[in-house]
């Protein structure tokens, strides 16, 4: 039978030092079982090929070309985890290939200390197995859209032990859904890309097992105690047809939002996270901006300046305008000052002090 589960499980023991080598198989023969993977697991010749969502570990293509590790069956390994220490921020991140299963996802028989897994279901779709809001028994629940089968995707996971929270990323985007939580400082809160450990007690990782039919590579682990712990390259974007912006994956990955950038915010704002993105804001500042106005300046000696108005005077974002010689290079700020009145905001541009070259203007929010 196929099966593709990925368990990560922990304990209480402590050790010392952590290290961050990625498993990247390519000193392996293929053919052959590799060092410190036991199991049903040999060295295979495949090339993955160019991967838009990075490497693990900022693996460059070339380190990692050519061999992966076969699995017909289910694979251990525990040595990568031998030195990370308890109650520290900790990553996996791994290349997987996809295969579906001929039976519905379950966890295997007789498997203790599970902290998080994820396996594919029979209708392509990556599950969680987790702990939802408001339950107490951990279970199987789907975080994504259906993936094609026989394709590589990389997998990566950040466990947060402060608050017993995982993160779940799938090509570089959060796997965001109602049986997560919106951020990792704010466990109360429901739908999001967190997702609570089944084993609650553990504080450290210690092993990984890989089940099914399928195969792995550039299986990167650290311990990190940084906001933005798993890289993901710049190329790696999502378009929004509305917009017409390309939002960075990396900046999803902060933000903990899925790559539906269409979506409008869940803080009040009227917002799509595109909009969000562009403008410069967060999607859950509860910061609405919108140009409301744009009139030349009146008065004996204004006939050269523009007035940019805004609803609102956030208390945590300034207002202010960019300029350039096209809509790309709109990056030179040309306006900063900014006036209230009426509960508005405002931001005058004295055009006659800009260099000849400049007549595109960007409005932006910047959070303070």
């Amino acid at each position: 039978m196929k099966k593709l589960n990925v368990l990560l499980t922990g304990v209480l023991t402590a050790v010392c030092a952590v290290a961050a080598n990625p498993e990247k198989f390519e000193d392996g023969t293929a053919g052959e079982k590799y060092t410190n993977w036991d199991g049903d697991g040999y060295v295979k010749s495949e090339t993955i090929g160019t991967y838009v969502a990075g490497r693990p570990g900022g693996i460059s293509e070339s380190e990692s070309s050519s061999y992966v590790l076969s699995v017909e069956g289910s694979v251990t390994n525990g040595t990568l985890f031998s030195e990370m220490v308890v109650n520290t921020r900790s990553q996996v991140d791994m290349m997987v290939k996809v295969a579906y299963p001929d039976e519905a996802l379950e966890l295997p028989s007789g498997e203790t200390g599970v902290q998080i897994a994820v396996g594919i279901d029979t209708n392509g779709v990556l599950n969680v197995y987790c702990v939802k809001p408001g339950d107490s028994a951990p279970a199987f629940y789907p975080v994504s859209e259906p993936i094609a089968s026989n394709i590589w995707i990389r997998v990566s996971f950040d466990f947060d032990y402060t608050t017993k929270l995982c993160q779940v990323l799938l090509d570089g985007a959060p796997c965001v859904s109602q049986y997560g939580y919106a951020q990792d400082s704010t466990p109360g809160t429901a739908t999001g890309s967190w997702y609570a450990l089944a084993n609650s007690g553990a504080t450290k990782l210690t092993s990984m097992k890989i089940v099914g039919t399928t195969a792995i590579d550039d299986v990167y682990t650290s311990q990190n105690t940084g906001d933005s712990t798993v890289v993901i390259p710049d190329s790696a974007v999502v378009a929004d047809t509305a917009t017409g912006a390309n939002v960075k994956k990396s900046w999803l990955v902060e933000q903990g939002v899925s790559t539906n950038v269409s979506l409008v915010c869940q803080d009040g704002s009227g917002m799509t996270v595109a909009q969000k993105y562009l403008t410069g804001l967060s999607v859950n500042d509860e910061i609405k901006f919108e140009l409301k106005d744009l009139q030349p300046a009146t008065g004996s000696g204004n006939e050269s300046k523009m007035v940019f108005s805004f609803p609102g005077t956030p208390d945590n974002a300034d207002f202010k305008i960019y300029g350039g010689s096209s809509p790309a290079t709109c990056n030179t700020v040309v306006g900063t000052e900014c006036s209230s009145s009426g509960g508005n905001s405002s931001i005058t541009v004295d055009i006659s002090s800009l260099t000849s070259g400049v007549k595109y203007f960007k409005a932006v929010a910047v959070p303070k």
